[in-house]
């Protein structure tokens, strides 16, 4: 379940107020996903998402988030893309949580990957690497590195319930990703 913020379609008619996109035809909460709420929206004959950033996404790295769409679509990497709001933003505010609607990026998740999908899935990170690094943007990586042993305290207990060694594999691992990181 990934629809954490209820909303009606009178509270998307609200939120819609502050963009100039058209009118409301469908909304759908999208059940995918763990972090965010997500809603799918027809407006007019074209399609958008709009995520409401739930209590993980800290404010402050929301116009990272934002630039970074902006700036690999200005590359032709294909991505969703922020809409701004009527007041030339791209985050908007309601009931006092964040969100951002963008363009809707055709296709479904798929729940086996072949190789061949491995293959092009890497060639497209590796290129958005490439464009990224003519970026001025940066942003500190929560999750890299320096969380993980703070995430494994958190389940260490839980691990040994998988197999008795697994603390100790794990513990022995991060110690030397962390002492040998680049």
């Amino acid at each position: 379940m990934a629809v954490y913020t209820q909303l009606n379609k009178e509270n998307i008619k609200e939120i819609l107020l502050n963009y100039s996109i058209g009118q409301l035809k469908e909304f759908k909460g999208i059940e995918d996903g763990i972090e965010n709420t997500n809603y799918f929206l027809r407006i007019d004959s074209k399609k958008y998402i709009l995520t409401i950033y739930e209590k993980r996404v800290k404010k402050k790295d929301l116009p990272f988030f934002s630039d970074l769409m902006t700036g690999l679509h200005k590359e032709n990497f294909k991505c969703p893309v922020p809409i701004k709001n009527n007041n030339n933003k791209t985050i908007s505010n309601y009931k006092n949580k964040n969100l951002m609607i963008v363009t809707f990026l055709e296709g479904k998740a798929k729940n086996i990957l072949s190789p061949e999908n491995c293959k092009s899935l890497g060639k497209e990170v590796a290129r958005m690497h490439l464009i990224t690094k003519k970026f001025k943007i940066k942003r500190q990586n929560d999750l890299s590195v320096g969380s993980w042993r703070k995430l494994f305290e958190q389940v260490k207990d839980k691990c040994a319930d998988i197999h008795k060694d697994l603390p100790r594999l794990i513990d022995s691992n991060l110690t030397d990703v962390e002492k040998n990181w680049p």
